[in-house]
């Protein structure tokens, strides 16, 4: 990384209609920050963190590099995405981020001790992932904000106390849950414009509660490819009385 930006700035202009950076190690070296400064065209990175056991210098300045690049998402007609993998540190890096920001896709996977404003005060963004943060479902209803989200996936062991009310995700198309534990969050009276959902739970058990009548723009349902098949016969019998979805219950690996 040192000799890179050590180089001439003419070398440093030569990426700036680069739209995706991969493959660097910032250890604590600020020249990450400076790196993605001049790649004005960027449409995409994705950042990994791996824990030292120790303080990491380098959380600031990836902080200031995610701001810096999701602000800049506004001179980007809307199309930029950002994929950040905590492993064993703490997302809350984030929480310093606090600034108008602008993205359409973001996926965060590792541990959260809560959700960050950044992420609710998003503009432009349509889908989100969330994949082992160890949230809560008070946590989680906080996303209910996201009023333009189109696509919304939730990685977690459990979501039994994620409840999703009348009015929350006005949007919403698209839904994929992943959980391990089988019992699915309570939609009450929401999502009136869902056209698929994905429920990837292998110990599920009947309808858990959903039900799908209320979508009537449902198009496609989908389940574990684990489910016993007296769940599944169970779903189908329910889309079979669904105006549009006529029985198609799908199973995923």
């Amino acid at each position: 990384m040192g000799d890179l930006l050590g180089s001439s700035r003419e070398r440093l202009g030569e990426g700036e209609g680069r739209k995706t950076l991969a493959g660097f190690v910032a250890d604590e070296n600020p020249g990450f920050l400076q790196l993605m400064a001049h790649m004005k065209e960027l449409k995409k990175v994705k950042i990994c963190f791996e824990s030292t056991g120790t303080d990491n210098e380098s959380l600031p300045h990836i902080s200031k590099a995610v701001q810096k690049f999701a602000q800049d998402g506004m001179d980007t007609a809307g199309v930029r995405s950002l994929s950040l993998d905590f492993g064993n540190s703490s997302g809350d890096l984030l929480s310093s981020v606090q600034e108008y920001c602008y993205l359409r896709s973001l996926k965060l996977r590792g541990r959260l001790s809560l959700l960050p404003q950044f992420v609710t005060s998003l503009c432009g963004l349509t889908e989100l992932c969330l994949s082992s943060t160890n949230l809560t479902g008070s946590d989680l209803s906080n996303l209910c904000k996201l009023q333009y989200l189109l696509y919304l996936k939730l990685v977690e062991v459990d979501l039994r106390s994620f409840i999703i009310k009348s009015g929350d995700f006005p949007s919403l198309r698209r839904l994929c849950l992943v959980v391990q534990i089988p019992v699915l969050p309570t939609i009450r009276g929401a999502l009136p414009f869902l056209v698929s959902v994905q429920l990837l739970c292998r110990d599920l058990v009947d309808l858990s509660g959903v039900k799908i009548e209320y979508h009537e723009r449902l198009e496609e349902v989908a389940l574990d490819c684990m489910v016993s098949n007296k769940t599944v016969e169970m779903w189908e019998t329910a889309a079979k009385k669904h105006p549009i979805t006529k029985g198609s219950v799908s199973q995923k690996d």
